[in-house]
């Protein structure tokens, strides 16, 4: 059976607004409608919903994280993994992690790595392949930053590590971390704006050169 808080990837003293944020971001990457084998994603949203109301309940009735296994929520998660999907998973490895990512199933690979509660320097240097190629360029380069401290004698994770360092992350204005970028939405807006005040004042001056040339007509004289 896996701790709840495992499975969130948080520490058990971590705040419940910690706790809802690692739930959000999960259930953002692990959404069924974004991802494209539904089925897997179905199944750890589930395992990701359970853990997440696990948490909720026993911080209700005051259980600290440590004691999560002598709960009366332990029969809930025993009956949850009852599924023989999940007697499955209990015993992924990361060579099945490693067969995914030979035959470049790199979203099923994403979901093991998930389940794998020991988080060594082969865990993180797969995670970083993984993310590359699942176009999370950030995530890659912590992993295979993380790789790299726990061996670092391991020329395959330096190398690696030198590819990602070399690999720009692209932004774009209205790229927003940690809330709304107000500074950036004025970049934008001022980027917009200038071309159209720019033609404005050009034809103005235009205007003023074409029309300007010759003095106005004096009015008859009575």
């Amino acid at each position: 059976m896996r701790d709840p808080y495992s499975v969130l990837g948080v520490s058990p003293n971590a705040t419940d607004e910690e706790i809802k944020e690692a739930y959000r971001k999960l259930a953002k990457k692990y959404h069924p409608d974004l991802n494209p084998d539904k089925e897997l994603a179905e199944k750890m949203m589930k395992e990701i919903n359970l853990a997440y109301d696990t948490i909720k309940k026993q911080r209700e009735e005051g259980i600290s994280g440590n004691s999560y296994q002598n709960t009366s929520y332990n029969n809930t998660y025993n009956n949850y993994y009852d599924n023989p999907y999940y007697h499955a998973n209990s015993i992924i490895t990361l060579d099945d992690v490693k067969a995914c990512l030979q035959t470049r199933q790199y979203y099923r690979a994403n979901i093991y790595l998930a389940q794998i509660e020991e988080r060594n320097d082969v865990w993180f240097y797969y995670s970083a392949i993984c993310n590359y190629h699942l176009n999370d360029i950030l995530t890659a380069k912590e992993h295979i930053k993380i790789a790299c401290e726990l061996n670092p004698y391991n020329e395959t994770y330096l190398n690696i590590k030198r590819k990602l360092d070399n690999v720009k992350v692209r932004t774009t204005p209205f790229t927003v971390t940690g809330g709304f970028n107000f500074f950036s939405l004025i970049f934008m807006l001022i980027r917009l704006l200038f071309p159209i005040l720019l033609f404005y004042f050009f034809m103005q001056l235009v205007f003023s050169f074409l029309g300007g040339g010759n003095p106005p007509e004096q009015p008859p004289s009575q």
